[in-house]
């Protein structure tokens, strides 16, 4: 006979107690390897490369004996002698002592002033009568009564829309060295043939919009008062204080040459030559 016990319910077994997980440490990135920083690199671009250059150049320069030394009164470079292409004047030295100096520079300045041009400026009605070869006359106000001759040499045959005129450039020979560069001078150019014509004085012209006009003097006897007349001329080209008088007077006539404004047809006036106006050799061969 068999003993029955009772069944009983096992007994659960007691929870387990949870551990905390350790932390987890993330994984150390490979080793770079070791760069200077950008400031170092540029820092040696900029300042100690072309340090160390120019001290290497200085030397080398120095070791080549391309220097001049007066300190110890001898010279190491070799002497060059520098002769120009042209004659002239020394006016300017661009250069000081112990200077070094490279190819290009500018060492004096020099002026030429045998042969010297002068530039000028003639009306478009004289390009057809203009050629090369011509002579001028040059005068200046620095020597009164002294003129230069030269010869035309060139000209531009374009005629400046602004001005109506054109550029001409005249060689004088200049022997004595008299005229200078940037001097202000006058030039005559003579060209076709001498043409006769009647000058009168400028101031004795009496402008106006009606026509130009003189007053012509009336024969009598020197010291009596004399009848004038007043006429409308034709002016031409003006030189020296002088125009040209194209038609309207003849020449030998007698013309007022102050005092218009109190004149009127038909007055007297009594001639005082003692202060006459003379037309210089220029103008009287026009």
């Amino acid at each position: 006979m068999q003993n029955r016990a009772p069944c009983r319910p096992e007994a659960a077994p007691p929870p387990r107690r949870l551990e905390p997980a350790a932390p987890v440490r993330p994984a150390e990135p490979p080793a770079l390897p070791h760069r200077p920083p950008r400031r170092l690199i540029r820092l040696l671009l900029l300042v100690v490369v072309p340090t160390i250059v120019g001290l290497v150049g200085l030397y080398w320069y120095a070791m080549t004996g391309r220097y001049v030394s007066t300190e110890n009164a001898y010279v190491k470079a070799d002497l060059v002698a520098i002769s120009p292409d042209v004659d002239g004047r020394v006016i300017a030295v661009e250069v000081a002592e112990n200077q070094f100096v490279r190819q290009g520079d500018v060492i004096v300045t020099l002026q030429t002033l045998k042969p010297i041009y002068v530039n000028f400026d003639l009306q478009e009605q004289a390009l057809s009568q203009v050629s090369t070869g011509q002579a001028v006359a040059v005068t200046s106000d620095t020597y009164p009564g002294q003129k230069f001759a030269g010869t035309l040499t060139s000209f531009d045959p374009s005629i400046s829309p602004t001005t109506r005129t054109f550029l001409a450039q005249a060689t004088l020979g200049n022997e004595d060295g008299k005229l200078a560069p940037g001097m202000f001078s006058r030039v005559a150019l003579s060209v076709g043939t001498p043409v006769p014509v009647v000058t009168v004085p400028e101031i004795a012209v009496a402008y106006s919009l009606s026509g130009d006009s003189v007053f012509v003097v009336g024969a009598a006897d020197q010291d009596k008062p004399r009848p004038v007349e007043q006429r409308i001329v034709k002016l031409g080209e003006s030189r020296d204080g002088f125009v040209a008088i194209l038609s309207g007077l003849k020449a030998g006539e007698m013309v007022v040459t102050t005092g218009q404004l109190k004149l009127y047809p038909g007055a007297t006036v009594v001639v005082d030559n003692s202060v006459l106006p003379k037309p210089s050799a220029d103008t009287a061969r026009y």
